[in-house]
């Protein structure tokens, strides 16, 4: 196997090497700023690797656009993307991934304008028409929609940073994606303008249902959006077409907010939503709670949460939840004594703090959310780097399947 090392230090000389890459290369970017890059119908026959020279001292991109091509790692690049006069606010990508497969993104900040300011802000990746695409150990902070993710297979989203957007990620017509160890927190949303905001959001108004979806290990904090966030809101507009989403795990994540959809499927066959936290935060608003709407075959267990509704569905068996006192209807067990006081007063600041309290009936009883190792960031560059392999070794799998036996 080829192994080549090409330093660069100006963007045409990227450019050039680009398009001579056969497989193998690794390109280090000099610290600098490389504008606008694209990478089209380029299929080498291993991975080249684009990555910044100095750690410490990034490579920046204006906006990266991967198109018909294969085979590439990009690595520890600054990618910062405002929205440019006459553009058309919430359209343009800083990232963009179409056509491709075997591509993945490690330790990438990808950002809008910074201005603190989500609105005026354009998509931090879109994927389309992709294959075994994985984004890991990366940030996405201030756009309108951190992620949107349409018509592909095998995509892995984990380890990421979503911060100051208006939206999440959005997934459509997915089949077969994992969605781990992520951290959303301090969104953005605009409610004037209408936003009902998702940390992620599956939905059929293109190309169907999804299927074979795992999201786990998720860490979902409102922060000061000054209403109501979402957490896992499955949704279905095709459900009297007889769309439906298939094989939906929901599995060891943390929600705190204040919006009904914490955790929501709807129009789904074969769904698990298993060990999960749902809390309300310390603002006024709607409790929490974990639904399901016409849903046939689901399993609702082991979770704790204020309010679990079932709707117009079959073959559903619910078991081993704890509920978390609702102060409107004055029922459930009193979160003072399951959490540190922080999360208990619907405050968490601290990841060591969002499990059960030790001796607590959530814990003796293994019911709700339990930290499985980092999220959010994954550690140094080269654990983040190991770690994005192993998830590119996972693609071929159905990630979620062996959940629902």
């Amino acid at each position: 196997m080829r192994n080549i090392t090409i330093n660069v230090s100006t963007t045409a000389q990227l450019n050039a090497v680009l398009k001579t890459v056969r497989g193998g290369e690794t390109i280090l970017l000099a610290p600098g700023n490389y504008g606008k890059v694209f990478i089209s119908s380029r299929n080498p026959t291993s991975t080249v690797t684009v990555a910044s020279a100095d750690p410490d001292n990034d490579a920046r991109l204006f906006s990266l656009g991967i198109s018909r091509s294969s085979n590439f790692a990009i690595v520890d690049l600054d990618i910062q993307r405002p929205t440019q006069a006459g553009e058309r606010v919430g359209t343009v990508a800083a990232l963009s991934i179409g056509s491709s497969r075997n591509v993945s993104l490690t330790g990438v900040d990808v950002m809008g304008s910074l201005d603190n300011n989500a609105s005026n802000d354009g998509l931090g990746v879109v994927i389309s028409g992709s294959e075994r695409i994985a984004i890991v150990d990366s940030s996405f902070r201030q756009f309108r929609t951190a992620a949107v993710i349409s018509l592909n297979k095998d995509i892995i989203f984990a380890g990421n940073t979503v911060t100051e957007t208006r939206e999440g990620v959005n997934i459509s017509g997915l089949s077969n994606g994992l969605f781990e160890r992520n951290l959303v927190r301090d969104m953005q949303p605009n409610y004037a303008f209408g936003d009902h905001p998702d940390a992620f959001q599956v939905h059929t108004s293109r190309g169907g249902g999804s299927s074979g979806l795992v999201f786990r290990d998720n860490v979902i904090l409102e922060g000061n959006a000054g209403g109501g966030v979402g957490g896992f809101f499955i949704g279905n507009e095709r459900m009297n077409e007889g769309v439906r989403h298939d094989d939906i795990v929901i599995v060891n994540n943390f929600y705190q907010g204040t919006y009904r959809h914490a955790i929501s499927v709807s129009g789904a066959t074969d769904v698990l939503i298993d060990n999960n936290t749902v809390l309300d935060s310390a603002r006024t608003g709607i409790q929490a709670g974990i639904n399901i709407n016409r849903v046939d075959n689901a399993r609702v267990t082991d979770n704790l949460a204020p309010i679990f509704t079932t709707t117009a569905s079959t073959r559903v068996v619910a078991g081993n939840n704890i509920d978390i006192w609702d102060s409107r209807s004055k029922v459930g067990t009193a979160a003072a004594g399951l959490f540190a006081a922080d999360v208990a007063a619907g405050n968490a600041t601290s990841a060591s703090n969002l499990d059960p309290l030790a001796g607590s009936i959530a814990a003796q009883a293994g019911i709700g959310y339990r930290g499985n190792g980092a999220f959010g960031d994954l550690g140094s560059d080269g654990a983040a780097a190991a770690i994005a392999g192993t998830y590119m070794q996972m693609f071929g799998q159905d990630f979620a399947p062996h959940y629902l036996l």
